[in-house]
C-alpha cells in the first residue's frame, strides 16, 4: 500500500463500514519515517494490523517502528520456514504463514508453537492457488489468529471442490482425507 490516494481509498471505505481493515503494505514503505507516518494515521482509523510495511531484510527499521505504533505488525514476505521466526519475533509482533512456502501443515504446527511461544501472533495467508491448498490451510485454522484463505476464490479454473465460505466462515468438507473432490 503505497499508492499515491492510499488515504483516500481508507477514507473511502470508512464511510461505509467501521468493519476491521486489515493493510499489507507489501513492503511498500522504503524508510522507517514514512511506515511510521503511515502506521499512526492506519491506527487513527481504525486498522487492525499492518503486514510487512518495509523491505523483508530491513528488520531494524521494522523494531524502531513496532517501538513506536500501537497496532500489531505481522511479518510475511520473511516468514517462509520455522527457522525465521525466532529472528522475527525481534521485530515483529506475528508471522504470516503460507503453507505454499512453508512446505505444508507439518511445518506451519512447528511454527505456529514457535510463534505462540515467543507471544507472537499468527496469520494464515495463502497464495493464489486451487482449493487443494485452501483446503489444507482451513484444517489448521482454528490453531490461528486470522485467516486469509480465499486464493482459491481468485482462479476460475480450479479443478477441486474443498473447503466453502459461507457468511466469512470456512466451512470444511466431510469426506476423508482435507476432503477435496476432483471436479476435472
Amino acid at each position: 500500500m503505497d499508492l499515491k490516494n492510499d488515504e483516500e481509498i481508507i477514507k473511502t471505505i470508512r464511510k461505509v463500514t467501521d468493519k476491521p481493515i486489515r493493510v499489507d503494505a507489501n513492503e511498500g514503505w522504503k524508510t522507517k519515517e514514512v511506515a511510521l507516518e503511515k502506521i499512526k494515521w492506519l491506527q487513527d482509523e481504525g486498522v487492525e494490523f499492518v503486514e510487512q510495511p518495509m523491505p523483508a531484510d530491513d528488520l531494524d527499521s521494522v523494531a524502531w517502528v513496532r517501538d513506536k505504533v500501537d497496532i500489531p505488525i505481522i511479518a510475511d514476505e520473511n516468514c517462509i520456514r520455522l527457522y525465521d521466526v525466532p529472528i522475527l519475533g525481534k521485530a515483529y509482533d506475528g508471522i504470516n504463514i503460507k503453507l505454499m512456502k512453508c512446505t505444508g501443515i507439518r511445518e506451519a504446527i512447528k511454527m505456529i508453537n514457535t510463534a505462540r511461544a515467543m507471544k507472537m501472533k499468527v496469520m494464515l495467508g495463502c497464495m493464489i492457488e486451487s482449493s487443494v491448498g485452501i483446503t489444507a490451510g482451513a484444517q489448521i485454522s482454528p490453531l490461528v489468529d486470522f485467516a486469509d484463505l480465499d486464493g482459491n476464490l481468485l482462479i476460475t479454473n480450479d479443478p477441486f471442490e474443498g473447503v466453502k465460505v459461507k457468511n466469512g466462515k470456512l466451512i470444511l468438507p466431510d469426506e476423508p482425507g482435507l476432503g477435496v473432490k476432483k471436479l476435472i
